[in-house]
């Protein structure tokens, strides 16, 4: 269930030609590119989706929520509240990989300068019909802890620089630790702890109060134009 995002990661990191020098692929993905090399593209996603390992890690985000609904918020009533596109640069070309359209699609080639081809298709979508939408742009790189610490190694001795990259390097590692700390709770239930704090506020007749002061902050925003 959307996994929208799951694919093209593994669209971009599966076609990789050249990979950056800390770039591991992998026993799983590397088996399974060397598996599917050859088979149509609608055996490939099977097999992903048949894939323990994948399927395991992507549901590993997923955030906790009991309750389900079956609204359709999205504009028009389509279902797709996100979507991922990826472009990659393989044999020489510029190709964006849309789950929507029936394969990949040729940009043309990458004439020394691929992510520049990529940009143009991009605008044009941006002002384009597809433009009513809101857009994000991600990129799939390297882990900036490996690129520092190859620039340490490369120092002679100690100095300015090494302490100014070793700094760099704890503050990238201070960003993991609090990035999986917004994950661990990003994926938390707290629907229990919100269950028993307002069966508490209950108790002590905290709530009529609360729901006025609540419905004035509404009004507040609605006036705002928030």
């Amino acid at each position: 269930m959307n996994a929208c995002a799951t694919q093209a990661i593994l669209s971009i990191v599966l076609n990789i030609e050249d990979p950056l020098p800390s770039f591991e692929l992998g026993e799983t993905l590397g088996d399974l590119r060397n598996f599917t090399v050859g088979m149509e593209p609608g055996i490939r996603g099977d097999i992903i989706g048949s894939n323990d390992v994948i399927r395991e890690a992507h549901n590993s985000f997923t955030r906790q929520d009991p309750f389900v609904s079956e609204e359709d918020k999205t504009e028009g009533g389509k279902g797709e509240v996100y979507h991922f596109v990826s472009y990659v640069r393989h044999g020489g070309k510029v190709w964006e990989l849309d789950g929507l359209k029936k394969g990949p699609v040729l940009l043309g080639d990458d004439n020394g300068d691929w992510v520049k081809v990529a940009r143009e298709r991009i605008q044009g979508r941006m002002m384009g019909d597809e433009g009513k939408g809101l857009f994000n742009l991600m990129s799939v790189g390297e882990d900036k802890r490996e690129g520092i610490k190859r620039r340490i190694t490369a120092v002679v001795g100690e100095g300015a620089e090494r302490e100014v990259l070793e700094e760099d390097l704890r503050e990238e590692q201070g960003k993991r630790v609090k990035w999986e700390r917004e994950n661990d709770r990003r994926r938390h239930n707290w629907i229990p702890f919100v269950a028993m704090l307002m069966g508490e506020l209950a108790r002590k007749g905290k709530m009529g109060e609360l729901r006025e002061k609540g419905k004035v902050r509404v009004e507040e925003k609605k006036k705002q134009g928030k």
